[in-house]
């Protein structure tokens, strides 16, 4: 199937592109209308949240590293990849040493739902699982608009 699957596109000025695919109850495109404090808040929460550092090799290597001690064998089949790029024209880290820069973050992480259930040890899991959230509610809102 050539139609990859909902997705959500944020803009700069606020506009949001919701797109479900064929096979889905909802199927069709969408937009909203962002209030620009309302897109500041987004921003905001998922800078808060760690995204535009998210260290996914590492995250990943401490994930393996608990795994390995532990007895359970889990395996998540039939996973979906949750994927989200964050693109900002100027970012200031959280630790305050680089001055501002433009930050293209994408992050790509199988089976989010279940590793975030699974591993609420890992702080990263977590904050990108309610970056997740927070990004699927916009989804769901009742003021989407349907595109023809």
């Amino acid at each position: 199937d050539p139609d990859p699957g909902p997705s959500l596109r944020v803009y700069g000025d606020g506009r949001v592109q919701v797109h479900y695919p064929h096979y889905m109850l909802r199927a069709g495109d969408y937009t909203l209308q962002l209030a620009p404090a309302e897109l500041n808040q987004l921003v905001h929460s998922l800078i808060s949240r760690g995204l535009a550092e998210f260290d996914a090799p590492g995250v990943r290597r401490r994930k393996r590293n608990l795994e390995a001690r532990s007895d359970l064998f889990f395996e998540s089949f039939d996973a979906v990849t949750t994927e989200i790029e964050l693109r900002l024209e100027r970012y200031q880290p959280r630790d305050g040493t680089a001055p501002d820069r433009p930050v293209h973050k994408r992050v790509a992480w199988p089976a989010l739902r279940a590793d975030a259930k699974r591993h609420r040890q890992i702080a990263e899991i977590q904050d990108l699982a309610a970056a997740q959230r927070e990004l699927l509610s916009i989804m769901h809102r009742t003021d989407l608009v349907r595109v023809d």
